[in-house]
């Protein structure tokens, strides 16, 4: 008798233990699947932000683009779009600080959106003073600092907007650090809980693992999206200006290591001010796509790079490609775009869609200098808009 009722209490204990295991087990699942949902909301908040925040670099990147490539263009282009293209990228800088001021911000990051308002309000006449002066084309002393005020101006912008950035950056870390710590404890509770449950207790922690790895490959994903979306040309889908800046370093860094060639060809569209004029600005962003898509298939080697370098000028870098190569590639480019058959009746040169394309080749060493041979390019493609247009030089 007394066997049994020691018995019985075992089985009650043991019983008893078993259900506070699955308790335990379900409420630290439920817990976490809490935890996982919610850092994964705000993770995602904090990825809209930070896409925001991106966003207004880019436009002010734009703009600095615009204000020096204005101050070196011969009069084969139009300065008035450059002064138009330089005023629109306002209008997307401003567009994506509204976005992200429709946002929930920290007071750390209003904080830092006043700072960097403030900085641009300030620097904003300067800048633009400076970018009517070039396209009045006067090029007086006070002009020639009217445009280096304007330059030293942008750059401290530019320079605010990375550290505006960088505030975003910190706290999506922070946050998705706080997220991932919190995961690691409940799993440690879950596991010590499952070494003693039943079944049903691993079949819980089962549940609960699938979630944490859906969890994991979602936000996995996201990161890639959004490392695309910072390296993507956003009108014709194709690589950018900053991609193409880190693939050509790199690519030079390799070619000097290996004592490799690399060759590089620019590409711009002739007269594609006078086709928007014509067509419309529609019409010509539906054409920048086509020929940006008509590049990227020519170009199809994973170890080669097409990108939109600015405007209607597009840059092709070629890693272990030797002169006979690069030329060779430039033709095809060449022929591909005229085979379009876009029309372009305002053309000079064309009844149709046509481009001039500078090209070069190296094989650099640690002397080379990676910014002189691009301007060597650069002028090659120049000389062929000069002689003509629609050629290869």
């Amino acid at each position: 008798m007394h066997r049994s009722k020691t018995t019985f209490a075992f089985l009650v204990l043991g019983i008893s233990s078993i259900l506070l295991c699955m308790i335990g087990s379900i409420y630290i699942g439920y817990d976490r699947l809490n935890q996982m949902e919610d850092a994964w909301k705000r993770d995602t908040a904090y990825q809209e932000k930070l896409q925001a925040a991106f966003l207004m670099r880019e436009a002010i990147r734009e703009r600095s683009f615009r204000l020096t490539i204005a101050s070196t263009l011969d009069d084969y282009f139009d300065k008035d779009v450059e002064l138009e293209a330089f005023h629109r990228e306002a209008g997307r800088f401003l567009k994506a600080r509204e976005d992200l001021q429709k946002l929930n911000l920290t007071q750390g990051e209003q904080r830092a959106l006043h700072t960097l308002e403030g900085e641009i309000k300030t620097a904003r006449p300067i800048i633009e003073k400076a970018m009517e002066d070039v396209v009045n084309e006067d090029w007086s002393m006070e002009t020639r600092q009217i445009l280096y005020n304007g330059v030293i101006a942008q750059i401290q912008v530019l320079n605010s907007l990375q550290k505006f950035v960088e505030v975003f950056e910190k706290a999506a870390k922070r946050e998705a650090e706080n997220a991932q710590r919190k995961i690691k404890k409940a799993q440690n509770n879950m596991i010590m809980l499952s070494g003693a449950a039943t079944v049903i207790a691993l079949l819980i922690s089962w549940s609960v693992l699938i979630h944490e790895n859906r969890f994991k490959q979602r936000m996995g994903k996201d990161h890639e999206i959004l490392q695309g979306i910072s390296n993507t040309d956003a009108l014709t889908q194709i690589p950018n200006r900053r991609r193409f800046d880190d693939f050509y370093e790199t690519s030079w860094e390799q070619a000097v290591q290996s004592g490799g060639e690399l060759s590089l060809i620019l590409i711009d569209i002739d007269y594609f001010k006078l086709y928007n004029d014509k067509y419309g600005h529609a019409q010509g962003d539906e054409t920048l796509k086509t020929v940006a898509q008509t590049l990227q298939q020519v170009v199809h080697r994973s170890s080669d790079l097409v990108a939109r370098y600015g405007g209607e000028e597009f840059v092709c870098v070629l890693p272990n490609t030797n002169q006979e190569g690069a030329q060779a590639v430039a033709q095809q480019l060449h022929r591909r775009v005229g085979e379009l058959k876009i029309e372009h009746s305002p053309s000079m040169v064309s009844d149709y869609i046509s481009v001039s394309l500078g090209v070069g080749h190296i094989a650099p060493d640690h002397d080379s200098s990676l910014k002189q041979f691009f301007k060597s390019v650069d002028d090659r493609l120049y000389r062929a808009k000069r002689s003509g247009r629609n050629q290869i030089i």
